[in-house]
């Protein structure tokens, strides 16, 4: 009787006895053994998860931070936490930001102008806590981190001397401008009691404040942030 060799166990068995599997003679034992091989489920593929927003965001930043000097950037913030102290001291306290402020005030009120009379009134006080909203998008194209807190603290200016025009609207004690001349408005005054809110001016303007007060503190909070990650990296191998 032809005998042939198993090609897994190479033992020698009677040919009736091999079966073929794909291209090669197999005995029983070794067509079970090869069948429970492929029975036996793949291990799951892991796929390598990529790092969350907030993780890449960090890495991102750590990254621009390096070789940045720190000490040129602190004043600001050391300016910003001054102005903090001063804005809560004494609602009438006028920050360097003023002037610079009050001219996007006042062209807020040209641009919403066609756009009716409470809107274009209100578009002064509004186009002033824009444009820092604004300037924070565009430095975060610019991937300039601390410009963005720098925004922060210049939006909680505009929000401080917004919240003094508020708590003006009764006593209308504030002295106005009208750089176009004509009839001088006291916005506040005119917005809330257009709104019937002129009896809450105290409570608008205490929000304002407190919005302002939290848009500082994020400021300072990053800005700190960043100049401790500048500190801790600097290497003098990025732009001061």
């Amino acid at each position: 009787m032809p005998r042939r060799l198993c090609m897994r166990c190479l033992e020698s068995f009677a040919e009736e006895e091999l079966a073929i599997q794909g291209p090669e003679y197999l005995c029983s034992a070794c067509r079970a053994a090869a069948e429970r091989s492929r029975a036996k489920p793949s291990p799951p593929v892991v796929e390598a998860k990529e790092p969350r927003f907030l993780d890449r965001l960090r890495k991102e930043v750590a990254t621009w931070c390096r070789g940045r000097s720190w000490a040129v950037r602190a004043p600001m913030l050391a300016y910003f936490v001054y102005t903090l102290v001063r804005h809560w001291l004494d609602p009438m306290y006028q920050d360097w930001f003023k002037p610079l402020d009050l001219g996007i005030h006042e062209l807020g009120h040209f641009l919403f102008a066609p756009l009716g009379r409470f809107l274009g009134i209100l578009g002064g006080s509004l186009t002033q806590c824009l444009v820092p909203v604004g300037s924070t998008a565009m430095f975060y194209r610019q991937r300039d981190w601390f410009a963005i807190a720098v925004c922060g603290g210049w939006l909680s200016l505009n929000l401080f001397d917004v919240a003094t025009y508020a708590a003006d609207a009764r006593s209308m004690s504030l002295p106005l401008v009208s750089p176009g001349g004509g009839e001088v408005i006291h916005d506040w005054n005119y917005l809330l009691e257009a709104l019937g809110l002129l009896s809450w001016d105290g409570g608008v303007a205490l929000f304002l404040r407190l919005a302002a007060t939290a848009s500082m503190l994020l400021c300072l909070a990053a800005g700190g942030w960043l100049l401790w990650t500048m500190a801790r990296r600097g290497d003098g191998s990025a732009p001061v």
